[in-house]
């Protein structure tokens, strides 16, 4: 392979206050060999005629304008149309380094890998974690397997990665899961990967803002998370019932914080079925290798109190603050 096309694909959804910035990002790319496709997901605001002005002053841009439907049938549109060797994903409110695809490009060209990702996103937290000498780590099916159910190294973040198109396929991403659809998504992709490869170079700024997906309040939609499971069963991913509760144990601690954030309101509307949940999979919450003791047994608090449960993560989070104050202030001291 050389210089391989990188097909990147940009869901497009109401983000006209974000989206030049992110697509500047594409122009100052070092690399020079790959494609943008934009799909415009019905925006009502400015986004459709941003997308079309960059398609007009810019060969490596497309569009697609089609009607709103949910990121996942617009990553997969995307993918429908894809002539590149790999095939990416960024969001439209985002920005990364001129170097991201240069450098995906060369990792391709020296490991001729399946699967290429970041280690994290670009933020001060990881900064400081990653600073140190780079790496490049090299995974065989079975060790990016283990690293991804942990949530180690192998992360589950379209928008880090790049994918061979020849590994996805006909794949696409479930369109009946709205929350944690790129978990679902990777994960199916690590389960057939042969090499995966992971740098600690960091390039992607991730933006967190409201109104995000993220951000919102418990709803239907988080809730199809816990539909990942059988969404692995069904594409014969799993090898072991230790991936299965990482993956149910990981996916009950997301709906049971999200719980434990709500409304009074929406706590009520939620109670039963989270309360189930958590009840129906506590084997697998115990047995789950990326949630912690203190925190599985918060979340089981929920089955006897909930107020106990909420009092428990309310302390934890005031310690945390505690430690950081007093750290931050013996810094400031010199």
């Amino acid at each position: 392979m050389k210089n391989p096309k990188i097909s990147i694909v940009v869901p497009v959804y109401n983000t006209a206050e974000y989206l030049c910035e992110c697509l500047d990002c594409f122009m100052a790319q070092t690399y020079d060999n790959f494609e943008v496709l934009l799909v415009d997901d019905g925006s009502t605001d400015n986004s459709g005629i941003i997308c079309d002005n960059y398609v007009a002053k810019d060969n490596r841009f497309r569009v697609i304008h089609k009607k709103n439907m949910g990121v996942s049938a617009a990553r997969n549109s995307g993918i429908d149309v894809a002539l590149g060797e790999y095939i990416g994903f960024v969001d439209s409110d985002d920005t990364f380094l001129p170097a991201m695809l240069s450098e995906y490009a060369s990792i391709a060209l020296r490991t001729n890998a399946d699967i290429i990702s970041s280690i994290s996103c670009l933020d001060d937290n990881s900064l400081a974690k990653y600073t140190g000498k780079p790496f490049l780590h090299i995974f065989n099916n079975k060790e990016a397997r283990n690293e991804f159910f942990k949530i180690g190294e192998v992360r589950p973040s379209v928008w880090l990665t790049i994918i061979k198109k020849d590994l996805i396929a006909s794949f696409r991403f479930p369109s009946h899961i709205v929350q944690w659809e790129d978990y679902a998504f990777i994960g199916l992709m690590i389960s057939r990967a042969s090499v995966v490869a992971i740098t600690s170079k960091l390039f992607y700024k991730y933006r967190y803002r409201e109104g995000s997906a993220t951000k919102q309040s418990l709803n239907d939609k988080h809730l199809t998370c816990l539909l990942i499971d059988d969404f692995f069963k069904e594409n014969h991913v799993y090898q072991s019932k230790q991936e299965h509760h990482d993956v149910v144990g990981f996916f009950v601690r997301c709906c049971a914080l999200g719980y434990l954030g709500c409304p009074e309101l929406v706590k009520e509307k939620y109670r039963e079925n989270i309360r189930k949940t958590i009840k129906e999979n506590i084997c697998s919450l115990f047995k789950c290798r990326s949630v912690s003791l203190n925190m599985k047994i918060i979340i089981s608090n929920i089955l006897l109190s909930e107020r106990v449960s909420e009092m428990a993560l309310n302390i934890k989070y005031k310690a945390i603050q505690g430690i950081l104050n007093i750290r931050n202030r013996l810094v400031s001291r010199g």
